[in-house]
């Protein structure tokens, strides 16, 4: 059993709260460094593996069909770089495709309403033509639509079986469209030709103007305002379940599980490396500063002159060592967040889900964040607490004194034989104990005595 002994710095006063926090700051900085020098180690040699890199080349295929099956439906578009290339990393902001797709259904609208249009708002910028080139669109069709594509065109192709959509009794996928569309009307004007599939729905003429005026110059006060708003909630409501169609459909799917099948083994790859790294990282930069600085001192502490002791005044025993090592090991897990952002980017693997029940996932990057709470509850505490004492405290029942001000006590040494021997008493002796029983002490007063007898027969 482990001896326990009185330290010598209990009397000493508590850490600052200050110093606390600077000395942990220290040590996280060391943990991110070591974990970041790791990362860029461990992710160059993992990249280099033959195995790994045919996944990450299937990856990038997979995607990029998905990527081209929802331009296919005409539910997402992608920017271009400057060669003339498609970059599909970078798709284009839906409320970009939202007024591209109010404008090309205005100007439909204008073009079954030409005559009456021209009559009734003359003036050149009533004219939606005028913003054509500004927004590279076209007049709304069956073919180009934002919504209508994916119902009528899209869906109609790759229907097979019913995997897309499944259409009622009678229903054809253009009239299947216009009742998607009128049921999430939510307060847009259109002339939804029903009957007729040859027509596609069209915005009302004044309703179209008003909502050209204030997409252009935001004219139209409060009028203009609800007509901006009742088109995108109900672009937003088509746009989500045509989306949820797409993403379930057998082409989709097709490209989807293999997709997530490789990802989900190089993800797994990543966290295991990153968990071990993190192991590493804390042997070397809070284990090992523990063990060669003692008494469960890091490299902060030693910096901020503090030092680790029991509650009870006494020195930190191994057991309570280990104690806040583990507690530290836990405190010091979300900087791992940190490393990967730096070292791997967010396709480090930290975001995927390694445990999943229903609709509930759960990944390193979430654990990373839940063990967040635990530096969170300490500072609150160290603020708080007026023994200054976090949850690794309390827990290991150990506290942090500052040695800031110690001094070493003075040692006083004992007079030897030989120095007793050579004292010079005076005229007036002191007695102490020492003298008792001192026979040389006794001699030497007998003699003064004698002598200062003689001295009075003189006289």
């Amino acid at each position: 059993m482990e001896k326990s002994f009185i330290s010598k710095y209990r009397n000493q006063g508590l850490l600052f709260t200050s110093k606390r926090i600077f000395a942990s700051l220290i040590d996280g900085l060391i943990l991110v460094l070591i974990s970041i020098c790791l990362l860029f180690a461990s992710n160059a040699i993992i990249q280099n593996i033959p195995s790994y890199q045919k996944k990450i080349h299937d990856i990038d295929q997979y995607r990029i069909n998905m990527y081209e099956i929802c331009e296919e439906a005409k539910l997402y578009e992608y920017k271009v770089d400057n060669n003339g290339i498609k970059n599909y990393e970078t798709p284009i902001e839906q409320e970009d495709l939202f007024i591209r797709y109010a404008i090309s259904n205005i100007m439909y609208t204008y073009d079954l309403n030409k005559t009456e249009w021209d009559k009734k708002f003359i003036a050149k910028e009533d004219n939606p033509y005028e913003y054509k080139d500004k927004y590279n669109v076209t007049s709304a069709s069956f073919s180009n639509d934002y919504l209508a594509t994916f119902y009528t065109t899209y869906a109609k192709k790759y229907n097979e079986n019913n995997n897309i959509l499944t259409l009622a009794s009678g229903d054809t996928y253009v009239s299947n469209y216009k009742k998607v569309l009128k049921n999430h009307s939510l307060g847009a004007e259109w002339n939804y030709y029903e009957g007729d599939d040859s027509l596609l729905p069209s915005l009302k003429l004044d309703y179209a103007h008003t909502l050209l005026m204030y997409i252009i110059n935001n004219d139209g006060g409060d009028e203009g305002l609800k007509s901006y708003n009742y088109l995108a909630s109900q672009y937003k409501e088509v746009f989500n379940e045509a989306a949820t169609l797409l993403f379930k459909s057998d082409r989709y799917q097709t490209n989807y599980k293999p997709y997530m099948k490789l990802y989900r083994e190089c993800a797994i790859t990543i966290d295991v490396s990153s968990i071990l790294i993190y192991i590493i990282t804390f042997i070397l930069g809070i284990v090992l500063p523990i063990i060669f600085i003692k008494n469960g001192r890091t490299v902060g502490l030693k910096l901020f002159k503090g030092y680790v002791i029991n509650q009870e005044g006494l020195d930190v025993s191994k057991k309570e060592i280990i104690i806040r090592s583990i507690l530290l090991f836990i405190s010091y897990f979300p900087i791992m967040v940190i490393s990967n952002f730096f070292a791997s980017g967010v396709n480090s693997g930290w975001l995927f889900p390694i445990f999943s029940v229903g609709n509930f996932n759960l990944s390193l990057f979430n654990i990373s964040t839940l063990f967040l709470i635990i530096p969170i509850i300490n500072l609150f505490l160290l603020i708080s607490n007026k023994n200054k004492q976090t949850l690794t405290e309390l827990s290991s029942k150990t506290k942090i004194i500052d040695l800031d001000h110690y001094q070493e006590p003075v040692v006083i040494k004992e007079e030897t034989k030989e120095e007793t021997k050579t004292i010079i008493i005076e005229d007036k002796p002191y007695f102490d104990s020492s003298s008792f029983n001192n026979t040389e002490r006794e001699k030497a007063i007998n003699d003064i005595k004698d002598e200062e007898t003689k001295e009075d027969k003189k006289e």
